[in-house]
Formats: structure tokens, sequence, C-alpha cells
């Protein structure tokens, strides 16, 4: 049976489950389903509007139910995460894309990292020192994989949409690790050096049989943009590939 029940703010407690958006105003602020943090609990009581909130009941098999989930969705989040980041060390190592790893990771996220609700808060919660460029690109072939669902693409589609997700930065791992990792903002002439992953990561696919070229020319031409302000070629609309 679901119980939930409605609690003040300071009485909540880490590891409960919201039963209910949490809305102050006409914004959502948290979504209900989200496992409640100390983070989140800070939050919450930060907010001046928000003085209580509903929760599944601690006993609510449902509750428990959740939180399992969505402890198992962080366990392979984190999996993913750490595969790409092998991927991406043997491709800065040997200047050669691992792509049979890397056709895996996407057809393991095309399960359950795409079509469960708690990814969404494994992404928010799993934030790993040193390993933004990994977990960007975990992300971003996640909500390509959720939006493409959301479009009903077929499954030979959905998972060339993941993959070039999960591609779309590989060029990074022939930029310089002082540039890649820099704390702060770069300069004009690092920003350059940046911009070039684009091509870096072209070049390294384009040869590839196994790579289609629509995935290809994602991973070229995902920083163009639809007005011709992108790069690496101020391409416009017409001219960008459908899976950019």
């Amino acid at each position: 049976m679901k119980v939930s029940c409605n609690v003040d703010v300071s009485e909540i407690k880490a590891g409960q489950i919201l039963a209910a958006d949490v809305v102050a105003g006409n914004q959502v602020l948290i979504n209900a389903g989200v496992v409640l943090t100390e983070d989140k609990i800070a939050q919450l009581q930060e907010w001046k509007d928000v003085k209580r909130v509903r929760v599944l009941g601690e006993g609510s098999g449902e509750a428990a139910k959740l939180l399992e989930v969505s402890q198992e969705m962080m366990e392979q989040y984190n999996e993913t995460v750490t595969s790409v980041r092998h991927a991406f060390e043997s491709a800065r190592a040997f200047k050669s894309v691992p792509v049979d790893d890397l056709v895996g990771v996407a057809r393991n996220m095309m399960g359950s990292l795409i079509s469960h609700y708690a990814v969404l808060q494994a992404m928010k919660l799993q934030e790993r020192a040193g390993e933004y460029t990994f977990q960007h690109s975990v992300n971003v072939g996640i909500l390509a994989g959720v939006i493409g669902k959301w479009l009903k693409y077929d499954e030979p589609h959905l998972e060339r949409v993941v993959l070039a997700g999960v591609l779309h930065d590989i060029g990074k791992a022939q930029i310089p690790q002082e540039i890649l990792n820099k704390p702060g903002k770069l300069t004009r002439e690092e920003f350059l050096v940046m911009k070039k992953h684009t091509v870096y990561g072209y070049d390294m696919l384009k040869d590839m049989t196994v790579i289609p070229e629509d995935i290809s020319l994602a991973v070229l031409q995902h920083h163009e943009r639809l007005d011709g302000s992108g790069y690496p070629f101020s391409l416009r609309q017409d001219k960008i590939n459908n899976l950019s």
C-alpha cells in the first residue's frame, strides 16, 4: 500500500522520497520521486515559501522499492561513467577509439539507464571530481536516448542516438590535459585549441566502418548552431546533420 504524508521541512530525513512535486509559485523546485539527500533537504529548508512537503512514509513498501531502484540506478550510472573514462584514457594513450567498448556502453544504456526516471536523479547526485568530461558524455547519451524514446525512434535509430551522445566529445582525448582540466576560464588561445576537439573526434571515427557516417558527423557538428554561430564550420540549419 502506498503511504504518504505531509511533513514540515524541518522534520524530513535523508532517504525519504518526495511523493509530490515541490512547487513555489509556478516553478517546480524538486520533482516527485526524488530521494532526499542532506543537500536536497538543506535546499528545501532555505526556500522560505516551502513549509511542508509530501513524502512517502518510512514504512511504505513503495518507498523502499523506489529507494532500491534509485540506488541501483546510481550504481549502473557510476559503472557507465567508469567505462567511458577507461575508453577515453585508451583513446588518449593509443590515438585510437575503442569502438567496441563504447558500442557496448551504448547498448547497456539502452536498457534501464534511459528508461527509468531514477537515472535522472543519479545524474544530479553523482558529481565525481575530475570526471566532468566522462560524466558529461554519459549524461548526453542518456538525455539523447530519453528524447529519442519520446520521439518513438526504433531500436537501431535509438542506439545510434545514444552512441552519438556518448562519443560526441571523444576528440577531447587529444586535447592537452592542462587545457582540458584547467580550473577557471580558458584564455582565447586555449579556447581555440579546445574547439579543435570536434575535428579531432571526427578524424578518429570517420574511417571506422562500424561507425555510421551520421554519428561521425554528429561528433564533428555538435557545436554547430542553427543560426550559423557555431563551430567548426559555422553551418546553418539545413547543413547540420540530424543527429547533431
